[in-house]
């Protein structure tokens, strides 16, 4: 429960932040923001489980905590 109160708070805020960019650019970054989001809810599931598949459980977080 508390994850989905984070993970709401987050949009709202990201959208917030988005909004009160220039008034000229404001439909770009919005959209920027949008596809990114569309983009990891699409890859990263797939990207994981083929992680998953590769290394066993340990194998996604291994790679992308090397990442960062």
């Amino acid at each position: 429960m508390l994850g989905g109160i984070g993970a709401g708070a987050n949009s709202t805020a990201s959208m917030a932040i988005l909004s009160s960019m220039g008034s000229k650019q404001r439909e770009k970054y919005i959209g920027w923001g949008e596809a990114a989001c569309g983009v990891g809810l699409l890859f990263g599931p797939l990207m994981g489980a083929g992680l998953y598949d590769i290394g066993g459980y340990i194998m996604p977080f291994a790679t992308f905590g090397k990442l960062h």
